[in-house]
């Protein structure tokens, strides 16, 4: 946590090492699995670590920081990790790399799930208007 101490850290004993050391930014972790089909054709666990901060300028609300995740192929256990840490921008801009999903359940096109490194924007209803740079298929590289 830049330019400040966590409330946790209040408790312990400061002693001069501990005052040396760069606050720590707090993280926060999920997990989650998706079933065959929603993404892939085979299930999917999720594991998020996010230590990204919000920002906010006089033009725009963006966060920024580490963001990463490890996806699981349930039927064989291939894993990946990867870093997704963006920016995001709060009109949903993603820029640099991103986490870029389109699950079957929403019924607006086939399903896909993607790293790309680039830009990605949205349409209003969420599906992809405009995607540039490299991309990943998770699903190919997972199978």
């Amino acid at each position: 946590m830049r330019g400040g101490s966590p409330t946790w850290r209040r408790h312990l004993p400061l002693s001069p090492s501990h005052r040396r050391q760069p606050p720590r930014r707090l993280r926060f972790q999920a997990l989650f699995s998706v079933p065959a089909g929603e993404y892939c054709a085979f299930p999917l666990q999720f594991s998020v670590l996010d230590g990204s901060k919000l920002h906010k300028d006089s033009s725009a609300l963006f966060s920024t920081g580490p963001l990463s995740v490890t996806i699981t192929n349930l039927d064989s256990g291939a894993a990946q990790t990867f870093n997704v840490s963006g920016p995001t921008f709060r009109d949903g801009t993603l820029t640099g790399k991103a986490l870029v999903g389109q699950p079957l359940s929403r019924g607006v096109g086939p399903a896909f799930l993607l790293i790309n490194s680039g830009r990605v924007t949205f349409t209003d209803n969420n599906t992809i208007d405009t995607i540039t740079g490299s991309r990943i298929d998770v699903c190919s590289v997972l199978s």
